[in-house]
């Protein structure tokens, strides 16, 4: 297909229209990385547009490569200069975006993000931790919405009471599963996300909803300040309040539970709003359904995954099967038992503790 140039309006134009449909903090973030990235290769974005057009259009391979060696190379001073190499990665979203909202190419491979599995994943007994911290009613919906939707916080803001209480319902065994009618719309990748949840997190939801027939489902308890983002990307507190009952944004929400957890976290154990995603997509991964998790906790699927589409049809059931092995928090063993066997594992890491009960029990074997 021949690449067109925009008429319609300038590149940075067609670029700022692709960014409606992200939140202003995103928005903003994208801005500062292709002005940093313009910067770097001392030019301006209708330049770059020109650039870009002319090397995509070119028969020499060397020349179809230069925006990529131009990525890499920024890439590269990134690192030299102290940036992580997460955050150094995501400046190539801006710029694909830029370019995606041109008609031109996206720069594919060059760099990795850094891989973290499990470290900032919580484990079951963990989460069953978090829950016997005290809390509120709204809390404890939140933690299991979180845990047992694999929802991101921006997309969690956007459950209402209506949707919850119109949902398809299931009972299995006596216990109830609950799927959004519509789809919901992710804030971040724009997908569609089914929004299944279990039946801890529907008695959790419906104890601290009440009677409530409408609006969103997680409302704020006090006031705070206003905080917002400025032109360059820095965040400001104005002297306005949020009014107690108006919604919780995402980062009212990845605020709570980072106070709620703060005496796990003094223990060392990792926990924030996202390592209940990260569970939720962990899981899905060990029982060898990865597609399917991503597709409902709203992840977006890499281009050689279209087969999870074929899942569509079966999505709630496949949700159904996989809460009874890996989502359900209602073990046999209490929170004082986990704890036991969290203990024992670490004590039996000793070589000298191992080699002591294992003479303890050949000993009973006598």
């Amino acid at each position: 297909m021949e690449l067109k140039s925009y008429s319609a309006g300038t590149p940075m134009e067609e670029f700022e229209k692709a960014l409606i449909e992200l939140v202003p903090e995103t928005r903003n973030r994208y801005r500062r990385y292709l002005k940093a990235f313009c910067e770097e290769m001392n030019t301006d974005p209708q330049e770059l547009y020109d650039l870009a057009l002319k090397w995509s259009r070119s028969e020499k391979t060397a020349e179809r490569l230069s925006m990529k060696k131009a990525w890499v190379a920024f890439y590269d001073g990134m690192i030299e200069r102290g940036v992580h190499k997460n955050t150094a990665s995501n400046y190539r979203k801006a710029i694909n975006k830029f370019l995606e909202a041109n008609g031109l190419p996206k720069i594919n491979g060059g760099t990795k993000s850094v891989q973290y599995r499990g470290q900032d994943t919580i484990r079951t007994d963990e989460v069953r931790r978090v829950l016997a911290l005290p809390m509120s009613e709204r809390l404890r919906a939140l933690v299991l919405t979180l845990d047992q939707s694999g929802l991101r916080c921006s997309d969690v803001a956007q459950l209402t009471v209506e949707d919850f209480r119109n949902a398809k319902k299931v009972e299995e065994k006596g216990r109830e599963f609950r799927t959004w009618r519509e789809p919901l719309s992710s804030r971040k990748t724009g997908v569609a996300i089914p929004v299944c949840l279990g039946p801890e997190a529907i008695e959790a939801i419906s104890n601290y909803i009440k009677g409530r027939e409408t609006g969103p489902i997680f409302l704020r308890e006090k006031g705070m300040y206003h905080w917002t983002t400025d032109e360059d990307g820095n965040r400001v507190k104005t002297e306005e309040r949020t009014e107690i009952g108006s919604p919780m944004s995402r980062k009212n929400m990845t605020m709570a539970i980072w106070s709620l957890v703060k005496p796990l976290r003094e223990e060392g154990i990792k926990v924030s709003a996202h390592s209940f995603r990260k569970r939720f997509l962990n899981d899905w991964e060990r029982a060898r359904k990865l597609n399917t998790g991503k597709y409902i906790a709203g992840k977006k699927i890499p281009n050689n995954d279209f087969a999870y589409l074929e899942l569509k049809s079966r999505y709630f059931e496949e949700y159904r099967t996989h809460y009874e092995e890996y989502i359900n928090l209602g073990q046999k063993m209490t929170i004082e038992q986990s704890l036991f066997q969290e203990e024992f594992t670490r004590l039996l890491e000793d070589k000298e503790v191992r080699d002591k009960f294992l003479k303890f029990l050949d000993g009973l074997k006598k």
